[in-house]
Parts: C-alpha cells; sequence; structure tokens
C-alpha cells in the first residue's frame, strides 16, 4: 500500500470515529431529554419545535446541548421516567 493511500485510509478512520463520537453523544443527549419528557415526548417535541427539526436524525449536538441549558430548570423539575 502507498503512503498516500495509507495517509488516506487513516484520515477516512480518523473521521468514521469522530462521527461516530458524535452520534454516540447525540443519542446520550436525546435520551437526558427524553427521560424527562412525558410519555407523550413532551420535552423532544418542544426541542425539535424550537430548532424547527422535522426529526432528531436532525438534531445537532450543539443544539441538543443548547436546549438543555436554556431549559435547565424545567428539565431539572421534571420527573425522570425510565
Amino acid at each position: 500500500m502507498g503512503l498516500k493511500k495509507f495517509i488516506s485510509n487513516k484520515t477516512k478512520l480518523k473521521q468514521m470515529e469522530k462521527a461516530e463520537k458524535t452520534a454516540e453523544e447525540r443519542d446520550r443527549l436525546i435520551q437526558y431529554i427524553s427521560e424527562r419528557s412525558s410519555l407523550y415526548g413532551d420535552k423532544l417535541l418542544d426541542f425539535m419545535e424550537t430548532y424547527g427539526l422535522t426529526g432528531l436524525q436532525n438534531a445537532t449536538v450543539e443544539q441538543l446541548q443548547e436546549y438543555i441549558v436554556t431549559h435547565a430548570k424545567q428539565l431539572d423539575d421534571a420527573e425522570i421516567t425510565k
């Protein structure tokens, strides 16, 4: 394998690992909000409305973090559901 191909493969691997970590973090933050939502997902629906999203798959880590910070009081007061 040539050096350029090796470097290219290594770069792709790093990008994949970063994307995987981002997806895991996004899922963890969605779970955090979900656990504090009603049976009908009121807080998740509010999150999607706040950011004009049609689904959670379009949510970014930054949006989720911002929502959690700006709605911390509401989320902390909510009973955790499992």
